[in-house]
């Protein structure tokens, strides 16, 4: 089966080709899409399936830096349960402000790689 699904825009919006119609993506962006949208999903929030998710809110919000090991592991976890990916590798800092950011990189089933920043 091949990956297919929403093209989502730098504001995670849906967005528009130039016929009008509402634009997909398929192959190695979808599954880099999909890994994008996995690491963002907190527990409960998937409506039919509210078991999908990161336990943010169980594990490390308002436990500081210490917490940074676990979140990487939850989102190789996250990563590795979307079809298409192989192999995950999470790098996370804790930047100004005590924002959480870093990056992914995922190997594909295809071979092919991809970095998602966060």
């Amino acid at each position: 089966m091949s990956a297919y699904t929403l093209f989502l825009d730098d504001s995670w919006d849906i967005t528009l080709n130039s016929d009008g119609k509402i634009k997909t993506a398929t192959e190695a962006y979808a599954i880099a899409q999909n890994g994008c949208n996995a690491t963002r999903l907190f527990t409960k929030d998937a409506y039919f399936d509210q078991q999908k998710g990161i336990p943010h809110y169980d594990i490390e919000l308002g436990h500081g830096i210490a917490a940074v090991p676990i979140i990487e592991s939850r989102i190789k976890q996250a990563l590795l349960n979307v079809e298409g990916i192989s192999d995950a590798l999470a790098v996370l800092d804790i930047q100004k402000d005590r924002i959480l950011g870093g990056n992914a990189y995922i190997t594909l089933t295809s071979g092919e790689t991809a970095k998602i920043s966060f």
